[in-house]
């Protein structure tokens, strides 16, 4: 699976280089495959598809394997409501948030 270095280096700025993840990686976690420019594919079994086919889940297992020395940043997400609406239907409310500095 591909993930984006650039991506995984926003979500954990303790990330020293891709030489780090790369061997963090084969050391603790998963193979991976290669890296190529900002790409790096990493092999995933299908046991952990649920909590690491993500950016922020890899970022989360680097940050586990760092000794939880790295603060995982996420800068905004959206929360979907869904509402029911007596007996005529639901309405969808869709909210953006983001952290306050």
């Amino acid at each position: 699976m591909k993930f984006s270095y650039t991506l995984l280096k926003k979500l954990l700025p303790s990330l020293k280089g891709k030489n780090q993840l790369v061997e963090a990686l084969n050391f603790h976690a998963f193979e991976v495959e290669g890296v190529d420019g900002d790409t790096v594919n990493i092999a995933l079994p299908s046991n952990r598809y649920s909590d690491a086919a993500s950016h922020l889940g890899v970022a989360r297992l680097l940050s586990a394997i760092s000794g939880g020395m790295g603060t995982i940043v996420v800068q905004s997400f959206v929360v979907f409501i869904l509402l029911p609406i007596l007996s005529i239907g639901f309405i969808l409310i869709i909210k953006s948030t983001s952290p306050t500095e």
